[in-house]
């Protein structure tokens, strides 16, 4: 669901649609997107959802009936413990209806912008690159140099799972889901891991939250339905640190695994950074540009302090001291005391020490944590540069230099290499005698890293098998009653034949279904004796003799009457 909100109205206005891309992983790194219209008090507030290709972009916010004119759409990234991950702010000109896309690439984090050898106006990061508010895919003119026509331009994949992908002339981290299970998501800092408990719960759509109490600032952004999902992350993500400058607010990032301090934003210029020490020394305060709070200073040099004057050094003097040292409030400068008006006055008298600190040191932001021993390497080191202000031959100079320290991620459940099989077991665990699918299983060994090291980690492999039953029997037969007996070569056949009705239970299609068939059974009976034709002849009789008719003179004992038939011996004819 796409929020929309009413901006204003009047026949000089348009609808503005708001699509966000980004590699960040949908609830898994970031919970929702919030957007809002000229910095408005009303925030929309985008929920993501592990459904969503937000690689490809998704609709997070509908702007309707908005003026005609120049206007700004700014979105931040949320994670779910309510840490802002990313922000961008993107200028358009509405001439009519348009979509307008905002681009949050994981290269960009920790990047500060405008950089150095930027124009002022860039103070949006794409790629990793420093660009205008004006720079989107709809406007790709304002955003100078592509980085990328090919996937092959783009960084190659720092985890099995991930692929490097280029689209509309930025790198993007793609990720291959078929590379983990179903369980896993491909996280592009450490590989496959478990899925976030409760990310199947996440909605999708966006919901009104109304006016913030700030306008808009940073506020606690967890989940309404019983706080912020569990990532299975250390507790110090995304809580305040202490990075060693005064002026700029740190916050542990998690993204390797393992919490290491970050700058999450520089300290607003006026913020008290190191207060005065007394009536000839001054407070100093951030310039919200830099890290560093200032030198230390001190009052000039003759302002009135309760023994008499500043000496610019932040002692207060009694009365003026001819040739006393003094600070001309330039650091790469000596200066000695003239009381010729008398009032102290500083007065230059040559070059301060070369090597003298005339400025606050400039620690520029950490780069991310790399350098890795392999896949399951979780020791790396990551680098800044660092910015020293030194005073050469009485002028301030500045040098810069990397520095480096060692940092870590936690690799444990990351993917390391292919995973092999071995044979599949016999086709089982099918539902009834015709079922046709089962499943079968293999052992699989996963390499996996644990404490550094890649090790195999032995598994099952389940898939589906199937078989046939076509014809099976699937129960036992039934019977009718037998008919009569039937005799099919006369009436002297002792051999014959007698049916009844069967069914028989027989797998078809993969379902037991009873089939309709006849049984035969054999039969006998005793003919011998009977009568099977008529006399030919008065002393000649027919009659069944083993299952044949035949032929039978007047028997033993007996004498034929020729025209009487047969009568017993010793007995006249008539």
């Amino acid at each position: 669901m796409v929020l929309l909100l009413v901006a204003c109205g009047g026949g000089g206005s348009a609808p503005v649609r708001v699509d966000v891309r980004t590699d960040y992983v949908p609830v898994a790194e970031f919970a929702e997107l919030e957007v809002s219209l000229d910095d408005g008090d009303s925030i929309m507030i985008h929920d993501a959802s592990f459904d969503e290709d937000y690689l490809m972009g998704v609709r997070v916010a509908s702007l309707e009936a908005v003026f005609r004119g120049s206007h700004t759409v700014r979105a931040r990234m949320r994670a779910a413990d309510g840490r802002r991950l990313a922000q961008r702010v993107v200028a358009i000109e509405v001439d009519g209806p348009q979509t307008v896309t905002l681009v949050f690439t994981r290269d960009c984090a920790g990047i500060e912008c405008p950089g150095d050898g930027d124009v002022a106006g860039a103070t949006e990061c794409l790629g990793g690159l420093c660009v205008t508010p004006e720079c989107t895919p709809e406007n790709p003119r304002a955003c100078g140099a592509t980085q990328c026509t090919a996937d092959s331009d783009c960084p190659g994949a720092s985890v099995g799972c991930t692929r490097p992908l280029c689209s509309d002339g930025t790198c993007f981290v793609g990720t291959d889901s078929a590379a983990c299970a179903s369980s896993e998501y491909c996280n592009p800092e450490v590989g496959c891991v478990a899925r976030p408990t409760g990310a199947d719960d996440m909605g999708t759509g966006a919901v009104d939250m109304g006016t913030p109490g700030d306008g808009g600032a940073d506020v606690d952004a967890g989940m309404a339905d019983g706080g912020p999902i569990d990532m299975g992350l250390p507790e110090e993500c995304g809580q305040p640190c202490d990075t060693g400058d005064l002026c700029e607010q740190g916050i542990y990032s998690c993204a390797t695994g393992a919490p290491v301090c970050v700058r999450d934003r520089l300290l607003d210029a006026g913020t008290p950074c190191r207060p005065s020490a007394g009536s000839c020394d001054v407070a100093e305060t951030c310039d919200g540009a830099s890290p560093a709070c200032p030198l230390d200073q001190f009052a000039p040099t003759g302002l009135a302090c309760a023994d008499g004057f500043c000496d610019g050094l932040g002692t207060c003097a009694s009365g003026c001291t001819p040739g006393a040292t003094c600070s001309t409030g330039n650091l790469c400068a000596t200066g000695t005391i003239s009381c010729d008006t008398g009032a102290p006055v500083c007065v230059r008298s040559g070059n301060a020490p070369n090597g003298t600190m005339c400025a606050a040191t400039d620690n520029g932001a950490w780069g991310s944590c790399g350098g890795f021993g392999g896949t399951c390497g979780e020791t790396g080191s990551r680098s800044r540069t660092v910015t020293i202000y030194a005073c050469q031959s009485g002028a301030c100079t500045a040098s810069s230099s990397p520095q480096s320290e060692p940092c870590s991620r936690s690799t444990d459940g990351t993917s390391c290499g292919a995973v092999t099989y071995g044979d599949f077991g016999a086709c089982g665990g099918f539902s009834d005698t015709c079922d046709t699918t089962g499943t079968r299983s293999r052992p699989s060994s996963t390499p996996t890293c644990s404490g550094g090291t890649c090790t195999s980690v032995a598994g099952t492999d389940t898939g589906s098998c199937s078989r046939s039953t076509e014809g099976n029997s699937c129960g036992g037969v039934t019977y009718g009653t037998f008919g009569a007996c039937t005799y099919e070569s006369g009436m002297c056949d002792e051999t014959g034949s007698r049916t009844r009705t069967s069914s028989t239970p027989t797998c078809q299609s993969g379902t037991c279904t009873d089939v309709a068939g006849t049984d035969t059974d054999s039969c006998t009976r005793d003919t011998d004796g009977l009568d099977c034709g008529s006399q030919e002849r008065l002393c000649l009789e027919r009659f069944c003799t083993a299952g044949v008719c035949e032929d039978t003179f007047c028997p033993t004992g007996f004498q034929c009457c020729r025209f009487d038939g047969c009568f017993p011996d010793g007995v006249s004819c008539p």
